[in-house]
């Protein structure tokens, strides 16, 4: 018997079972954990590793195993995130879920935006998207104040026209709520 044999064979006897209670611990499954400390003492044995002291031997064990639970749990958590977004089940993807609403809102919204007057556009995004008073606004363009507020006006009416009615409803209310990004 070779000292590599010996020396795989002592550790395998002395902490194996350790290993895999260990891993147990890590991942919940004992079927699991069993493979995962097998795996490790294959690779072990395959790059023919030899510390000088057990204590090294060990601890390579220990981290390895604790590694390869880790690696595993990543690896079917991505599964998982991957199975349920391709079926649209994935419940945490929520807030991408929001945010391509959001994108596609905002895309539909600024292209019936686009086909407005240019008077219309213009005090219709200082308004809403700059956020100014009907003040600033008249001041900016040189402009009445009953310009504004009449150029507003038409293109709210005209953008009712131009746009469903659920998209203008998510568009004033993300609006209303300072969520609204340019």
């Amino acid at each position: 018997m070779s000292d590599d044999h010996t020396h795989i064979e002592y550790l395998f006897r002395s902490y194996y079972a350790r290993l895999c209670y260990f891993a147990t611990q890590l991942t919940g499954d004992a079927g699991l954990a069993e493979d995962i400390v097998q795996e490790v003492f294959l690779n072990y044995w395959k790059i023919r590793l030899s510390f000088p002291h057990e204590q090294v031997a060990k601890s390579y064990l220990y981290n390895s195993v604790r590694n390869a639970c880790h690696n595993h749990a990543r690896h079917q958590d991505v599964i998982k995130r991957h199975a349920s977004f391709a079926h649209g089940e994935d419940v945490s993807t929520g807030p991408v879920i929001e945010e391509i609403v959001r994108a596609e809102l905002m895309g539909e919204v600024h292209a019936a935006i686009e086909t407005l007057p240019e008077g219309c556009r213009t005090i219709l995004k200082m308004a809403y998207f700059e956020k100014l008073r009907n003040e600033e606004i008249a001041a900016l363009l040189e402009v009445s104040v009953n310009t504004v507020k009449t150029q507003k006006m038409r293109a709210i009416r005209l953008l009712r026209l131009r746009l469903d009615p659920l998209t203008i409803a998510l568009f004033l209310l993300l609006q209303h709520f300072g969520e609204w990004v340019q």
